[in-house]
């Protein structure tokens, strides 16, 4: 049975073989096609695959980075991420202001205290 199934394989080859380029094919319906029309068919063919893989590629494109985009955190999550990391967040910059603004209000009411007594001495 293996011998017979290779002989009928060497058959068909030497059958495809033995047609040159130029020889018609007949199609299912029985439509004769050359070699001519059928390297058309062929060629638009690979354009249509050629189109469809650049689709799949854009598509894909699309998924990834709509998977990219649920693994970004919420407004609410930045704002909660950000205070605990960031140094000088508004409040502490608040507070060091605030601060500043005591001292200098402090220094400036005991520079007047000195003024007035020095107002006075010479007054006296």
């Amino acid at each position: 049975q293996q011998q017979q199934q290779q002989q009928q394989q060497q058959q068909e080859k030497q059958a495809l073989q033995s047609h040159s380029l130029n020889s018609v094919f007949n199609n299912e319906a029985g439509h004769q096609m050359d070699v001519a029309s059928l390297t058309n068919q062929i060629k638009v063919l690979q354009g249509v695959i050629f189109d469809q893989k650049k689709e799949l590629s854009k598509m894909d494109k699309m998924v990834q980075q709509d998977k990219n985009t649920t693994n970004y955190c919420t407004p609410g999550e930045f704002c909660r991420l950000m205070k605990a990391f960031e140094d000088d967040s508004m409040a502490h910059q608040n507070s060091k202001l605030q601060l500043a603004l005591h001292t200098a209000e402090t220094k400036l009411a005991q520079h007047r205290q000195h003024i007035q007594q020095l107002t006075r001495r010479g007054a006296t």
